[in-house]
């Protein structure tokens, strides 16, 4: 129900439980290899149209890019937090006596933000990823799709934090002297939700072997590219993105069945065509992962327990995000970098995360509370 300005969570709740199952149907038909290695080969045609060039290129640039705006928010929003209760308990506590220091590590981190999206740009253009400078690596193209990409991604990214930076130090502060009660809680869940999902991510890639269908089919892939880029490669040898052809020269495909739960042995890494770390492996999707975490601002928009109700702003952002995530899902597996197994299965357990780091969080602080009653009513 939309009134006045308020609407119902079952809006939220609707689309999000659609989009559970949809996705665990995903995930279940593309277990079976053959069906995932088949959805991969026919979002692979879609690189053949301009337009989804330039979608999926700004959902690589854009990438976990949006989850460290987001962390860096709830992170600011927890040590504001902190700070003001510092007011309520005599002026003391580390954020409360040193204020200006936090004021200070806000504006470097602004700086510093605003250098790396400027050194990247100029590195797209100037930089190489292993075919020369001006050659996009993954699309095996033009490096102009990720260039305009990056543009765009500077556009909103910038503004964001610098509004975010002055609207948590300085404008929330004066309009809402009890904001410390309100949002610590949900800044906690979110950072808990994002450290929590990384820690699986990570978990399960340690233990993976899947390679990207981009190195599955690079063989044929490197057939199809200019000459020239081709030399650089083999002679520069700044990444390894095929199989080994038996003289050094990484550039067959990588032959293999290879479903989502194929495994290594760890420490004794065999597959010999990449020379990159366990992170970089295709399952789950790390940045399909990122948007979600992006999407945990939701811990601050919504409260029930603290009556704090959505609204239509808040509402629109919250589905925007939802269906971002959606969009970096199938932008990873045009891009050839992600299965669509990778990235259903990181949206289904994602989800469930979500509800399970609500639950969690509120079990801690009602505990901790409970503690604190309990000592107050024994004095």
């Amino acid at each position: 129900m939309f009134s006045k300005n308020k609407v119902s969570i079952w809006y939220l709740y609707g689309p999000i439980i659609t989009v559970f199952f949809i996705y665990l149907a995903f995930f279940i038909a593309t277990s079976i290899y053959n069906v995932d290695l088949k959805i991969a080969e026919v979002a692979d045609d879609a690189l053949n149209y301009e337009i989804w060039k330039y979608w999926s290129q700004f959902y690589a640039v854009a990438g976990n890019t949006e989850l460290i705006i987001t962390f860096y928010i709830l992170l600011l929003l927890t040590i504001q937090s902190l700070k003001y209760r510092g007011i309520e308990n005599k002026k003391t506590g580390f954020f409360y006596t040193n204020k200006y220091l936090i004021q200070v590590c806000v504006i470097i981190f602004c700086a510093i933000w605003t250098g790396i999206h400027i050194f990247q740009l100029v590195k797209l253009k100037y930089g190489s990823s292993g075919f020369g400078p001006g050659f996009d690596a993954e699309l095996l193209d033009s490096y102009k799709y990720k260039f305009v990409g990056k543009i765009l991604v500077i556009c909103y990214q910038i503004p964001i934090v610098y509004y975010a930076s002055w609207f948590l130090v300085v404008k929330l502060p004066k309009a809402d002297k009890e904001f410390h009660y309100k949002y610590m809680s949900g800044a906690i869940k979110g950072m808990s939700f994002t450290l929590l999902t990384y820690a699986y991510v990570v978990f399960i890639k340690v233990f993976g072997a899947r390679p990207y269908y981009y190195n599955v089919i690079f063989g044929d892939l490197f057939e199809k590219i200019p000459e020239e880029r081709q030399k650089y490669y083999i002679e520069h040898r700044e990444f390894f993105f095929g199989n080994n052809d038996g003289n050094g020269n990484f550039t067959q495909n990588v032959e293999g069945v290879w479903p989502w739960w194929t495994v290594n042995n760890v420490w004794m890494r065999g597959e010999g065509y990449t020379n990159k770390t366990f992170l970089d492996y295709a399952f789950p999707s790390g940045h399909v992962n990122a948007c979600l975490c992006t999407a945990s601002i939701y811990y601050v928009f919504y409260d029930k327990k603290l009556n704090r109700e959505l609204d239509l702003k808040r509402y629109l952002i919250l589905i925007w995000l939802l269906f971002s995530t959606l969009s970096m899902s199938f932008a990873v597996v045009v891009m050839r970098w992600h299965w669509l197994s990778d990235t259903s299965f990181s949206i289904v357990v994602g989800i469930i995360m979500f509800y399970a780091t609500h639950k969690l969080i509120d079990a801690i602080i009602n505990k901790r509370e409970n503690k604190i009653n309990v000592a107050k009513s024994a004095k």
